[in-house]
């Protein structure tokens, strides 16, 4: 079974390389941010409360953005759109039943702002949800937001995904950059349990896995969900 490079002097496991496609991220995000600054900057020059209100929520998607593509380390933060969530949660939804796992846990490796986590944990009552984020914006949002509207079987840590122990997972569910979902794979394959399921949005996962599905979702981006069972 593959395994994860050797780690360094210092115990700790080896970072990952950074994803091929960053630069051409942040510099789609660079020209979104320029857009929302134009845009912006005549709202407010043309005056008028409903154009500082468009500024102030023009500001709120860049600062977002801009969160999401510059101070994540060289790796961007993603989030699964609302299609892949509920094709994720119609999956899980299902495995849960079969399973009879009380509670039913789950672990979202790169759980970003953690909206997943979230519609798991409000769709699936009886699951355990956990979100593993290391950028501390996106954890920090994903926490108020949770304490904020629940719900209660969801928790988030921060920390680094390759170093989260999922030994005890019933599924994992991901949307990470190619390179950091080819290590998760290695990883995956040396921790989980027979019978887990991994959901893993866009790209496959290493490690020597094959999915027992590929679901084509008919999304403006055509995301595909690799399906994959222990």
């Amino acid at each position: 079974m593959p395994s994860l490079p050797p780690d360094d002097a210092s115990g700790k496991a080896a970072a990952p390389p950074p994803a091929r496609n960053t630069l051409l991220l942040r510099g789609i995000g660079l020209a979104v941010l320029c857009f929302f600054g134009f845009t912006a900057f005549h709202l407010v020059r043309d005056g008028g409360m409903a154009g500082i209100i468009l500024a102030v929520l023009f500001g709120f998607f860049a600062l977002r953005a801009s969160a999401a593509l510059f101070f994540k380390g060289g790796v961007p933060v993603l989030a699964s759109g609302l299609f892949e969530r509920r094709a994720m949660i119609r999956i899980l939804k299902q495995a849960a039943k079969e399973s009879g796992a009380r509670p039913f846990r789950v672990a979202d490796l790169g759980s970003a702002g953690g909206a997943l986590c979230r519609s798991i944990g409000r769709a699936i009552p009886e699951a355990e949800v956990t979100g593993v984020e290391l950028c501390a914006g996106p954890h920090n949002w994903a926490r108020q937001m949770q304490r904020l509207f629940g719900p209660k079987n969801v928790m988030f840590v921060r920390g680094d995904l390759l170093a989260h122990d999922c030994s005890g997972a019933d599924a994992v569910v991901m949307f990470l950059s190619s390179g950091l979902t080819l290590r998760a794979g290695e990883k995956l394959a040396r921790e989980l349990k027979p019978g887990a399921l991994v959901l893993a949005n866009e790209f496959p996962l290493g490690g020597g896995w094959e999915p027992v599905e590929v679901i084509r979702l008919r999304t403006p981006f055509l995301a595909k969900l690799h399906v994959y069972r222990r």
